[in-house]
């Protein structure tokens, strides 16, 4: 028999009926079918993706304590070193608002992320230093013309507490606002107001989340440097006291990675969920053109809008159907 020319080998992909009929399982679940919420976040940060993420900055941690070590033995230079990846971190957290709120991405973002020096470095340190300079600054101020060992001067150092207090309350939304608005003009007081108010229940949760998580942070960054210090033989304490700052100073530095991150995650569902409640100024651009560049510009628009939301019905109806049959008859006898 004559042979034929031979075919260029080709892969065959199997229709989403196939999938039952040639007894291969269900039909695969479509992309972002798994919504993640606010009060989900805490587990969400479990998944290898995260922790790959909060363990590279645990990493970092531990390269800037080596490196504070070589500092104090005489390696003056390396401080600059361990200054800029303590930015670099700053900066991480504030990335992770970007990435979880305006680019709705909901997951943890590289370190740097695209390695941006204006977008992933200056542009998130610029709106950490802001928000710390608009709600720190003036309890700082208080605190330098109080006299705080001098009981005398009460007023003063309550004041400087409430101050403190207030201003610690209005932090998340002044951050959010200055690491995602885009603009200056949605720090009036005013606007902050409009943040809080557009999900007060989620805002109120970010509070003691942030206190809790610098406190742990704090308390590890503390104690892993009283361990350097011991390492060096600057302190007198005993073998025993270093080993118990390292061990509770890792144990701390892990918990205020994990809640910072929680945190960040959760101002980044509070912008996805309440952007639009938020009163914020030059958020959009209706444009009034009515050229005919502009109407097939809308139409297209219109049609991938519709075709979006047809592909997303056809997934949540998919999902129905697959938990539908798994909760059958045959599920139950299973």
């Amino acid at each position: 028999a004559a042979v034929g020319p031979s075919q260029p080998p080709t892969l065959g992909y199997a229709h989403r009926a196939d999938y039952g009929k040639f007894g291969s399982g269900q039909p695969p679940i479509p992309l972002q079918i798994r919504p993640v919420y606010w009060y989900s976040i805490p587990m969400e940060l479990f998944q290898p993706a995260n922790m790959a993420v909060m363990g590279f900055v645990f990493v970092i941690h531990l390269v800037i304590q080596a490196f504070s070590l070589l500092t104090l033995m005489g390696a003056w230079p390396l401080a600059l070193v361990a200054f800029w990846f303590c930015l670099v971190l700053m900066a991480h957290y504030v990335i992770v608002i970007d990435e979880t709120g305006p680019e709705r991405r909901d997951e943890m973002p590289g370190i740097l992320r695209n390695v941006s020096l204006g977008e992933d470095f200056f542009g998130p340190l610029w709106a950490l230093l802001t928000a710390v300079a608009l709600c720190l600054g003036p309890a700082a101020a208080l605190s330098r013309a109080a006299d705080w060992g001098n009981f005398a001067d009460g007023p003063t150092l309550v004041a400087t507490l409430v101050v403190a207090a207030v201003g610690f309350f209005f932090f998340p939304a002044t951050l959010l606002t200055a690491a995602t608005s885009g603009s200056i003009l949605n720090l009036a007081p005013h606007r902050i107001f409009g943040v809080i108010l557009a999900a007060p229940g989620k805002y109120v949760l970010t509070l003691p989340l942030l206190a809790v998580a610098l406190v742990a942070y704090l308390f590890g960054l503390s104690a892993l440097s009283y361990a350097t210090a011991e390492i060096i033989g600057f302190n007198t304490g005993t073998a025993r006291l270093a080993w118990l700052a390292v061990g509770l100073g890792y144990l701390a530095l892990m918990a205020g990675i994990y809640g910072l991150h929680w945190f960040g995650w959760l101002l980044g569902k509070i912008y996805q969920e309440h952007h639009d409640e938020f009163g914020w100024v030059l958020q959009r651009h209706i444009s009034t053109r009515t050229d005919p560049t502009k109407i097939l510009e809308r139409q297209r628009a219109g049609q991938i809008l519709a075709e979006r939301e047809e592909q997303a019905r056809s997934a949540s109806r998919h999902v129905r159907q697959r938990l539908g049959h798994e909760t059958g008859p045959a599920a139950r006898l299973r």
